[in-house]
């Protein structure tokens, strides 16, 4: 009997991605799926965009009129998409696997799961690049048999309609951190993820040390309320206030990096020469939790970024 082919929305949140969407939308174009579309979701960029992407035929273009974030971005595609699968890829991804969306919908299929996760190879020059990559991508390792936990990342990842339907879309409040809070709700709504690690998308990684910092510490800041609200498997680990979490900083810096080099170790044991890069990182992220706790207990009383 001949399986049924389903149809796939590919979407893509931009921002400012002009010079790594060619990379990305040549690649999905070029895709041997028989029945997908594209929608790209432009959140108001100031490089010009939104009307680079309107050089694509074929590819659907929302466009915000002002910047919301990724999170929203993706909810308005998936509000407009038609397809039975959602496959979510980010801008700065680069598409080179023509078997991209086929691997997905076969990884959704057998053994059947709901949600599924593909590879991550971080691309980049110099050594804050290598750091980006084992430290962004060690739960999306490619060709790993890596378990998959309660996260997958959404520059890579498929869903099947009907999880959106019966649970919703993803928390808009959220700049950093949406893609853990989603599939943690999923999994207690007791839907399934997998992770399909041939499938591997390749990502533009950040090559300068204060980017590479940034980035950590703005995780850091959603890291709280996004655990607060999902009570991750690990939530008891995690600080509860101001002084506990300047108690924490050191160790608990110390055994995320530990945790991505565990990670990592059995496909590339050069990740141990990145130890140093990757426990900044680490502390960068563990410096957002304080500063969320700081803001909460002495500055704003209101609950910030994403608490309800």
């Amino acid at each position: 009997m001949e399986t049924r082919t389903p149809t796939v929305s590919v979407i893509i949140p931009c921002y400012n991605a002009k010079n790594t969407l060619r990379g990305c939308l040549g690649g999905l174009l070029e895709q041997d799926y028989p029945s997908f579309e594209i929608i790209a979701v432009d959140d108001n960029s100031s490089d010009g965009t939104g009307e680079f992407l309107k050089t694509f035929p074929g590819v659907r273009v929302i466009l915000n009129k002002a910047n919301h974030g990724p999170a929203l971005c993706r909810n308005k595609a998936i509000e407009a998409a038609k397809g039975e699968i959602l496959l979510l890829i980010d801008s700065d991804c680069l598409v080179d696997d023509k078997r991209l969306i086929s691997k997905h919908v076969e990884g959704l299929r057998e053994p059947p799961v709901d949600v599924l996760g593909g590879g991550v190879r971080g691309i980049g020059r110099g050594v804050v690049a290598k750091a980006d990559n084992y430290s962004h991508w060690f739960l999306n390792i490619p060709h790993s048999a890596n378990k998959v936990g309660t996260h997958l990342t959404t520059n890579n990842m498929s869903v099947k309609r009907r999880v959106f339907d019966q649970m919703g879309y993803f928390d808009a409040r959220l700049r950093t951190g949406e893609d853990t809070d989603f599939c943690e709700r999923a999994v207690k709504a007791g839907f399934k993820l997998g992770l399909r690690s041939d499938a591997v998308v390749k990502h533009h990684d950040r090559e300068n040390l204060g980017d590479f910092l940034k980035c950590f510490y703005t995780v850091g800041l959603d890291r709280i309320p996004t655990r607060r609200r999902s009570r991750h498997r690990y939530w008891y680990v995690l600080p509860f206030g101001f002084f506990s979490s300047l108690l924490y900083c050191l160790p608990l810096g110390l055994a995320l990096a530990l945790q991505v080099t565990f990670a990592w170790f059995p496909y590339d044991k050069r990740v141990v020469l990145f130890f140093p890069l990757i426990f900044l990182g680490r502390l960068a992220m563990t410096a957002g939790i304080v500063h969320y706790y700081y803001r909460l207990t002495f500055g704003d009383k209101r609950e910030p970024r994403g608490e309800k």
